[in-house]
């Protein structure tokens, strides 16, 4: 990934993207907002943690360095649910782990700290797709539906879509110890040592079964439990805010 930075917002791109000049995507780093985490965080979720004044600042602040002004953000509820975004839905109260849509100018925003965001690109075709990522999503194969979505309703071929998978929790950091009872048996083979499963091989192997190119693909491997730095995790700090995660076709 290629780290960039403007008036001090801070975001990752992916390298795969890159010929693509034609969207707007990345994963913002934690500093360079308002949010007491413990400071001058950019922080994109209301909660306990955090009050509205400062993460719509933050959003704003981060979307508007990008040169975007109109957001789309889904109440993320660790499902398979998908939107298909649609002109002038409006940018609130949709639940779902998944967007996908070929309306331009609009950032669709996904929050995440340990969970993956994965954005997809089908330049054929014109559409985008931000998809959330937790261990759920990968049992419910997300992925898998959100590329049967880009064929049905957009008509997409998946061997002309490009993926990337944001940093997210590495294997030495995934540690399932109800794995027999939470986890399918399919993907117990991807035990690195006891107990702890490499996420990132479990879902290049969902979205090479479902069609994507192996060199349409590019997976982070950066583990953001290891850098709290630049880096939100829920696993490492506990206490902590999410990130936020934009793709929009111009």
């Amino acid at each position: 990934m290629i780290q960039k930075e403007k008036n001090g917002i801070e975001w990752l791109e992916f390298e795969i993207f890159q010929s693509f000049p034609e969207i707007i995507h990345g994963t913002f780093l934690r500093k360079g907002g308002i949010s007491p985490l413990p400071k001058n965080d950019l922080n994109m979720v209301i909660g306990k943690i955090d009050i509205e004044e400062n993460v719509l600042h933050n959003i704003k602040k981060a979307i508007t360095e990008r040169e975007l002004t109109k957001y789309f953000k889904p109440i993320i509820v660790h499902g398979d649910k998908i939107i298909h975004y649609k002109k002038d839905m409006g940018s609130l109260n949709y639940e779902g782990d998944a967007v996908i849509s070929d309306v331009k100018n609009v950032a669709f925003l996904t929050t995440h700290a340990d969970c993956q965001v994965a954005l997809f690109y089908d330049p054929k075709n014109k559409v985008v797709a931000n998809v959330h990522c937790g261990w759920r999503g990968n049992v419910c194969n997300i992925y898998a539906k959100t590329i049967s979505l880009f064929k049905k309703d957009f008509g997409s071929n998946p061997k002309d879509i490009f993926v990337g998978i944001t940093p997210s929790l590495g294997p030495d950091s995934f540690e399932f110890k109800d794995y027999k009872i939470l986890l399918p048996k399919e993907f117990w083979s991807f035990t690195i040592k006891p107990n702890h499963f490499d996420f990132w091989e479990i879902s290049q192997s969902q979205l090479l079964k479902a069609g994507i190119q192996k060199n349409h693909l590019e997976i982070a491997r950066i583990c953001n439990k290891s850098d709290p730095s630049k880096f939100f995790s829920y696993r490492g700090q506990k206490v902590t805010g999410r990130h936020g995660t934009i793709i929009a076709i111009k």
